[in-house]
């Protein structure tokens, strides 16, 4: 592979991490307000996360995807 396609790879990796976390995190705290959930959402991510993106990467996509 190149190096043009394992950044693709990687970068379509962590999309799926957190497409897939988002998924889990409205399955589970649907009924929530953001504001309630996100602090649980920030530590959870820490937790499961074995991508390079840390939470203020991600929270506002996370964060969008909640809300819309």
């Amino acid at each position: 592979m190149s190096t043009d396609e394992l950044l693709s790879h990687d970068l379509l990796q962590q999309c799926e991490q957190v497409a897939t976390f988002v998924q889990a995190l409205r399955r589970v705290a649907c009924q929530y307000a953001w504001l309630d959930v996100e602090p649980y959402a920030e530590e959870a991510w820490s937790q499961i996360s074995d991508s390079a993106l840390t939470w203020p990467e991600i929270r506002e996509f996370v964060r969008e995807a909640w809300i819309g």
